[in-house]
């Protein structure tokens, strides 16, 4: 997310597989101009390329997964609530925070090492 105009908005949506093989990693267009893109949180220094805006990068996803999908992410009520995406398969990293990756991947049962 960066600073805008209208407040922190949405920059980049990533999606991976359960490989960890990128099969979307997208700038988002913010509907506001961007006073500041958080690039030391981020590490995005432009927006040159960005070629969605929030509502096609939201659409892109939902034809990326379906209702079985595991999506796993860092405090991801806020994306949620900013993609008004509703989804019941989830592991919130910041809720299982000081677990190493593959600890987090046990608990939800995807890994078995």
């Amino acid at each position: 997310q960066g600073y805008t105009t209208g407040c922190f908005k949405f920059i980049r949506l990533t999606v991976v597989d359960k490989a960890g093989t990128p099969i979307m990693d997208e700038l988002v267009k913010p509907s506001h101009n961007v006073l500041d893109l958080n690039s030391r949180f981020n590490g995005i220094i432009s927006l040159e390329g960005a070629k969605y805006t929030l509502d096609q990068a939201r659409r892109r996803l939902v034809q990326l997964i379906d209702k079985d999908t595991i999506i796993i992410g860092q405090s991801l009520e806020n994306d949620f609530k900013v993609m008004r995406l509703i989804h019941t398969r989830v592991v919130n990293t910041a809720m299982v925070w000081g677990l190493d990756v593959c600890m987090q991947i046990q608990i939800i049962g995807i890994y078995k090492p």
